[in-house]
């Protein structure tokens, strides 16, 4: 109680600090960062203090010792790390990178992808690089669940927000990145129907569930085309064996269309799940 005080009374007019112990404990919830260490009075040793962001829309796994706020050295797996650090060195070079995971069921898929992002948050990557994360449920998706998860993640769209909210917040995050009105509109309505908050409009209701399909990817591919004028891009996919098959097949149609980019595609799966449909070709490598 006397850290939050000390904390809150060093804290600016709508600001949200937290200690590393609040910090651990809600990482998969909020986006965080982090302000260096600071003495606190009453405090023999400075504290690490983190500033709270924004709220996740997708929040991230929390799994093992990380969901409980206790973390252990991480180890063994300086190989597995190296790989990925090279992988994403060719592509802030503009060659198009995809990484498949392959593991069993507790084996650290989700610990070496956190291993990673931390790694490149401390050597200042992600200040040019932005990282998108979707996690596939067991319990069933829905058609496009996985882009659908990487937009809300990219928009801040959250589950309990009204379909004019969910649409407002697209719109808003789609106007940051200066396209114009009438592209606005056309992007909402498809990739609106996509995240089910644009359902009634003409646009997708004269085009036959083929022609509908191909204009959802080409405006999925346009979004993240835009977006990699801005900075590198990293998608990442979790638990991919769960995913609907829509969501597999627009995976493949971004990695065909996305080649010689500043763009990084990372899956994990579980040994024994082998996802045949997403063909990698020569860009996939798998650890």
């Amino acid at each position: 109680m006397n850290t939050a005080a000390r904390l809150q009374s060093s804290a600016k007019p709508s600001q949200i600090l937290v200690s590393r112990s609040t910090y651990l404990l809600t990482q998969h919830v909020f986006d965080f960062e982090h302000l260096g260490d600071v003495v606190l009075k009453g405090k023999a040793e400075a504290v690490a203090v983190y500033g709270v962001l924004v709220a996740l829309a997708t929040p991230r796994p929390s799994r093992g010792l990380q969901a409980g706020g206790a973390e252990a050295s991480f180890v063994g797996r300086d190989r597995q790390l190296g790989d990925l650090a090279a992988a994403f060195e060719r592509m802030l070079e503009g060659q198009t990178q995809v990484v498949t995971l392959v593991g069993e069921a507790g084996a650290g898929k989700t610990r070496l992808l956190a291993e990673f992002e931390s790694r490149l948050e401390a050597e200042g990557h992600l200040k040019t690089t932005v990282i998108r994360r979707a996690l596939c449920s067991s319990v069933g998706e829905r058609t496009y669940g996985v882009p659908g998860a990487l937009l809300c993640d990219a928009y801040g769209v959250m589950p309990q927000d009204s379909p004019s909210v969910a649409r407002q917040k697209f719109v808003a995050g789609v106007q940051a990145m200066g396209v114009d009105q009438a592209e606005i509109e056309r992007l909402a309505a498809l990739l609106g129907y996509m995240l089910g908050f644009e359902t009634e409009d003409p646009r997708t209701h004269q085009l036959d569930p083929e022609q509908l399909e191909r204009q959802i990817f080409l405006a999925a591919q346009d979004v993240i085309e835009r977006r990699l004028r801005h900075s590198a891009l990293v998608l990442v996919v979790e638990d991919l064996h769960w995913a609907d098959a829509a969501s597999v097949e627009l995976l493949q149609f971004l990695i065909d269309r996305l080649q010689n980019r500043r763009f990084m595609l990372i899956v994990s799966h579980r040994a024994g799940h082998d996802v045949e449909t997403l063909k990698l070709g020569a860009l996939g490598r798998r650890w």
